[in-house]
């Protein structure tokens, strides 16, 4: 994120310090705010599972997944695992 700079306005009494004086009348005046820029890092983890037909060679069932940010790379591929296997059976390709 790049750095910025921003004015935010601040309402009070005149001009003087404290925001009294000068009459007494109201005025208003802006203050810079300075936000430094900084990083942000996200990791993405994407898997694509192909299974194919043994006997054929055909491809018989396909999935892509998307992580951002996973503690574990080994935990991801333990729920995709778990994740693909209940589709294919729900799919009946097995059983």
């Amino acid at each position: 994120m790049p750095p910025r700079v921003e004015y935010v306005p601040r309402m009070g009494m005149g001009y003087g310090r404290y925001g009294y004086g000068y009459g007494g009348y109201y005025g208003s005046r802006y203050e810079t705010v300075y936000r430094p820029g900084y990083t942000v890092t996200d990791t993405i983890v994407q898997l694509e599972t192909r299974v194919f037909s043994v006997a054929d060679e055909k491809l018989i069932w396909a999935g892509k997944s998307k992580s951002i940010n996973v503690s574990s790379g080994e935990k991801v591929v333990k729920d995709l695992v778990r994740l693909v296997a209940k589709d294919m059976k729900e799919s009946g390709l097995i059983e």
